[in-house]
């Protein structure tokens, strides 16, 4: 019953952030000077509950899954928001949440965990999932010809959402490797180093581009680095308690659905059929790699 509350409260204020996330973007905020809020937020917090929180023995192990982390989840979370400027925020969403397949692949392969017949499928579906649910990209350039590399990665829908889906799934193993490699009493320290560390990055861009943030990029990175934060803690806690294998499907299926429903509700995103059909397709994968022995 303990677990089953704390998914409850990490997947609503997961979800959360991804409403603020998209928000804040048609609210014109700009997408670095609102994760370097986020982040630093979340530092904020982790420091000052650090005092009370048992778990926060320092590790050098865990400072350097923590560097890792934080160079992940900034590659992760900058390419979904530029990701939700160009197409569905639902269907975004949702292949950011099948990066749950890297994490899942790498307790099968890195960490000796089993999996049935019924997970392998559920693994396979994912790529098929994504070429289904893919969305065409707003046409910001009208001579496609003459773009650049990082001009043609910065337009195109597909491959920023595949960077981000490459990198969550990175960040996924980095909290899979806290229980591996016994480090759970280092687990707020792990969070503090890996939001501390993608904070820093961004702040050094932000100082040599003086593109400091505004009071709506305050706003609302606070708004989302409280959701994360709290999410994390209650993550750290559920992740240590049961199998990768287990864990990491269960954790993305509440996720997909309340930001599917949110994104109908609130800005009536529509989706047209073969991404309904890729929709159910992703649900169906996730469902069949948290089927236990």
């Amino acid at each position: 019953m303990k677990i089953f509350f704390f998914f409850v409260i990490a997947v609503g204020l997961g979800s959360g952030s991804g409403l603020i996330y998209k928000t804040a973007l048609q609210t014109k905020c700009r997408s670095l000077a609102l994760f370097t809020v986020e982040r630093g937020t979340v530092v904020f917090l982790f420091s000052f509950l650090s005092l009370k929180l048992s778990d926060f023995q320092p590790q050098i192990n865990a400072f350097w899954v923590g560097l890792a982390g934080g160079i992940a989840i900034m590659l992760a979370r900058l390419s979904l928001l530029r990701a939700f400027t160009l197409g569905s925020t639902s269907l975004s969403w949702t292949i950011h949440n099948l990066s749950v397949a890297i994490p899942i692949s790498a307790s099968i392969f890195l960490f000796g965990e089993d999996p049935t017949r019924w997970q392998v499928a559920g693994l396979v579906t994912v790529p098929l999932s994504i070429m289904v649910i893919r969305e065409k990209t707003k046409n910001l350039y009208t001579d496609k010809k003459n773009l650049t590399f990082k001009e043609a990665i910065r337009t195109s829908w597909l491959s920023l959402i595949l960077i981000c889906f490459l990198f969550e799934g990175c960040l996924g193993i980095c909290f899979k490797l806290i229980k591996e490699w016994g480090l759970q009493n280092s687990g707020n320290f792990f969070i503090l180093i890996y939001n501390l560390a993608a904070f820093l990055i961004c702040l050094i861009v932000i100082l040599q581009s003086k593109q400091f943030p505004t009071k709506k990029d305050f706003f609302y990175g606070t708004a989302s680095g409280i959701c994360i934060g709290v999410s994390s803690y209650f993550w750290v806690r559920i992740i240590v308690s049961m199998p990768g294998i287990i864990f990491f499907p269960i954790a993305t299926i509440g996720g997909i659905l309340v930001m599917t429903l949110c994104s109908y509700l609130i800005w009536n995103e529509k989706i047209n059929r073969r991404q309904k059909w890729g929709l159910i397709l992703a649900l169906i994968s996730i469902l069949l790699v948290s089927i236990p022995r």
